[in-house]
């Protein structure tokens, strides 16, 4: 955190030495890459390329205006071991831009090596040499259209037209014949090519050899690029942060050793970027003595997961070093941060998603400590609601009472909220909604208190689920709400029913509505018949006719109903 102060202090020259960063390849993979044998010259220029950035920045380093209170930078400083010997000898045997294949040539620095220099000449000199040549021949032959040529099969050779072969000197040997063309070489052709020919080769022999001899010296630098490489690796991380920091507005946190969790208009870090100013900051306050955990409750896409997300980001970031997405933050040091956020089954394993949940949470509570932080998110759903709502009250008590850790329980199962009465370190808060004209708007604010609903089929609503089908499940909340009894299952009502507006809710009125209804009798008879007939008795062909005059007769009672 102080590191990451003074590069904000610093900004220009933190900007500078970003882009020094930027430059350096991957030191660690280069050293494994020589240690193996296999390093490419363009690899190895890469790694001469990044000594030449890393060696500009304690230059840069120096040029800050440090605290002295102890920071990174100084100890990049102080524990710095540039390999000079290492870039001295890249610098003066690689070419500027060697390519990735050694075969290919052009590896070794002009000077380097006189041999090479002179084989480099001589193969560069080739082409001048080739037209110095193929200028004699024609002022010799008096053919002006007469080229020297070159190809893998035959090499160089003179061509000449079939109109002009007949001026072609007896000196010149015939080497083949095409449609339109003659071709010959001669002795001094043949001299030429082989020195040609001779020189690329010899060349490339030889910056073979001087090349696998560099390479070889080198090896015993690899352990001092990876032990330089975790150095720039951890300035790069640093700069990364206070240019995060400079360009997202980020505060620096205040790490304490007390278990506190204070965060004022906290934000989540990549939810914040995207959505600008419609992103919602919220505050949290966990104080010890006083509120250790929240259950908090609230509709769906409220925002409860993110907030649990959020919290648990924020103290990421301020453990590492970073400045966080808030107004303020103090955080007491978390020595672990445990997360039941989501659902999803182990089919491998031939785990259920409750399964999956109940095997987290036991790791949660056999290792979670007083200086962890424990987010839990909708625990409890894959079973009944009774069971459910056990374990997940049966979790959170054991949390507040045995591992005593810091805890956001984000839950459907309004009745937990009542347990704030029993733990005075337990407090109940919500994400707020408001109605407007029979429309929810969720406003994503965590506030104080427990959420009066859920609004699922709100939620529903906006999923696009049909308006019938919203007001039967709209009904069968109703009802259930009237006719719950504690630890008694509330019988399923009927599907779109055919009685608007009410519901049958005890035998005289159910008995009073089928005597007033003539087809409701003649339908239970008919279904009294089919329950007593022997349908195992019957051949098939009596299974089909009765099946037949079944049909006959409800078509009847539907006619007259």
């Amino acid at each position: 955190l102080n590191t990451v102060q003074e590069l904000i202090d610093n900004s220009n020259k933190t900007k500078l030495i970003r882009e020094c960063l930027q430059l350096i390849c991957d030191l660690e993979r280069a050293a494994a890459r020589v240690e193996l044998g296999v390093i490419s010259p363009r690899e190895l220029a890469a790694v001469r390329d990044a000594l030449l950035q890393i060696q500009k920045l304690p230059i840069l380093i120096k040029s800050c205006d440090l605290s002295g209170q102890g920071s990174y930078l100084e100890e990049f400083l102080s524990n710095l071991n540039f390999p000079d010997e290492l870039l001295q000898k890249l610098l003066s045997a690689l070419a500027d831009e060697p390519p990735a294949i050694l075969k290919h040539g052009g590896v070794i620095r002009s000077g380097f090596n006189q041999e090479i220099d002179r084989l480099t000449s001589l193969k560069q000199d080739g082409k001048s040499f080739i037209e110095a040549l193929q200028e004699k021949a024609r002022e010799e032959t008096g053919i002006s259209s007469l080229k020297i040529k070159f190809n893998n099969v035959h090499n160089y050779f003179f061509e000449v037209t079939k109109a002009n072969a007949s001026k072609v000197p007896d000196s010149y040997t015939k080497k083949q014949s095409t449609v339109n063309y003659e071709r010959f070489i001669t002795s001094e052709l043949k001299e030429l090519e082989s020195k040609l020919m001779s020189a690329e080769s010899a060349l490339l022999q030889l910056e073979f050899e001087l090349y696998q001899e560099l390479r070889q010296s080198i090896e015993i630098y690899s352990k001092v690029l990876r032990e330089l490489y975790r150095s720039v690796a951890m300035l790069d991380v640093l700069t990364s942060f206070a240019m995060l920091t400079m360009r997202d507005a980020l505060v620096r946190p205040q790490l304490l050793e007390e278990p506190v969790l204070e965060i004022k208009q906290g934000r989540h870090p990549i939810l914040m970027r995207s959505l600008g100013a419609d992103f919602v900051a919220n505050d949290l306050s966990l104080l010890p003595g006083k509120t250790n955990a929240v259950i908090l409750t609230g509709p769906n896409m409220g925002g409860k997961s993110t907030y649990l997300r959020q919290t648990a980001l924020v103290v990421v970031m301020a453990q590492i070093g970073c400045f966080v997405p808030a107004v303020s933050a103090r955080i007491g040091i978390v020595d672990r941060i445990f997360a039941r956020i989501g659902a999803s089954d182990d089919q491998n394993e031939g785990d259920s998603t409750f399964m999956v949940e109940m095997r987290e949470a036991a790791e949660i509570i056999a290792a979670a400590s007083n200086r962890s932080l424990i987010l839990i998110d909708e625990i409890g759903r894959g079973t009944s609601t009774a069971d459910g709502l056990a374990i997940a009250q049966a979790i959170l008590e054991w949390i507040l009472t045995q591992n005593k850790s810091r805890l956001l329980f984000a839950t459907h199962f309004r009745s937990l909220t009542g347990l704030e009465a029993n733990y005075k370190t337990l407090k109940n808060c919500s994400v707020a909604s408001v109605d407007i004209e029979s429309q929810v708007v969720f406003t994503h604010e965590v506030v104080a208190g427990a959420a009066s609903q859920s609004y699922g089929i709100e939620v529903a609503k906006l999923a696009g689920l049909p308006g019938q089908l919203l007001a039967h499940a709209q009904d069968l909340v109703a009802a259930s709400a009237e006719t719950a009894v504690p630890g008694q299952r509330t019988n399923q009502l009927p599907l779109f029913s055919q009685i608007k507006n009410s519901q049958v809710n005890n035998q005289e009125q159910k008995s009073e509505i089928e005597s007033d209804n003539p087809q409701f009798l003649a339908l239970q008879a008919l279904a009294i018949e089919l329950g007593d007939s022997d349908l195992d008795q019957m051949t098939p062909l009596d299974s089909m006719k009765y099946l037949y005059e079944l049909r006959k007769r409800a078509r009847e009672l539907k006619e007259s109903s």
